[in-house]
């Protein structure tokens, strides 16, 4: 499969799912999506869904959601699949989307959170933010120096955008009172590092 190829796929797939959650009429056809296309820390551990440590990375209920994650996988993802090939790449995607589901998991288990009343083992979580962060990292570290637009506005290195976006997900992880996946984010993010070193020993070998 080429690079090309696979990116197609992944938005394809994700624009399925998403498609479902669109047209989901009854609350039973609702409850299955719930079920098996978000992950939970509850779903996992009392319901032995672990296959949603995956298929959660595929699934995105608001426009804005869906759109962002998908504008930033092709933009930062074309690239990185041609470099490492698509059967890498998609095995990276889904390898980083469940790393960092399980990252947030953990997260939400064992970080002191702010009180807001809710328990957030049993919130769902969902998206494509923590494959796509790899994809985010693997770019920025193949090539470093290439300038990207911050918000399609502010031009920056890439290696310095990469820098960034771990530093927002720290800080935010740490503070531990807002609803977005931050630790899901440092997974995906870890993941697509922890790739360019091992592609960097290959060549360096060469």
């Amino acid at each position: 499969m080429s690079g090309d190829t696979v990116i197609t796929g992944l938005i394809g797939a994700n624009a399925v799912v998403f498609g479902m959650w669109q047209l989901c009429a009854t609350e039973r056809a609702h409850a299955q999506l719930m079920a098996h296309f978000t992950c939970s820390s509850d779903g996992l551990l009392h319901h032995g869904r672990l296959h949603t440590l995956v298929t959660s990375a595929y699934s995105h209920f608001g426009w804005a959601h869906f759109g962002t994650n998908m504008a930033v996988l092709y933009f930062f993802g074309c690239e990185a699949a041609r470099v490492v090939g698509g059967a890498r790449f998609f095995a990276l995607y889904n390898v980083a989307g469940a790393v960092g589901c399980a990252a947030q998991i953990a997260y939400v288990n064992l970080w002191p959170h702010a009180d807001d009343g809710s328990d957030r083992r049993k919130t769902p979580m969902l998206g494509a933010s923590a494959a796509v962060n790899a994809a985010v990292i693997l770019s920025c570290c193949l090539f470093p120096s290439s300038t990207v637009l911050l918000f399609f506005v502010v031009p920056m290195p890439a290696a310095l955008l990469g820098a960034l976006f771990v530093a927002k997900d720290v800080l935010d992880a740490v503070d531990g009172s807002g609803s977005v996946g931050n630790a899901a984010h440092l997974g995906g993010a870890l993941c697509g590092g922890v790739y360019w070193l091992r592609i960097r020993r290959l060549l360096v070998r060469r």
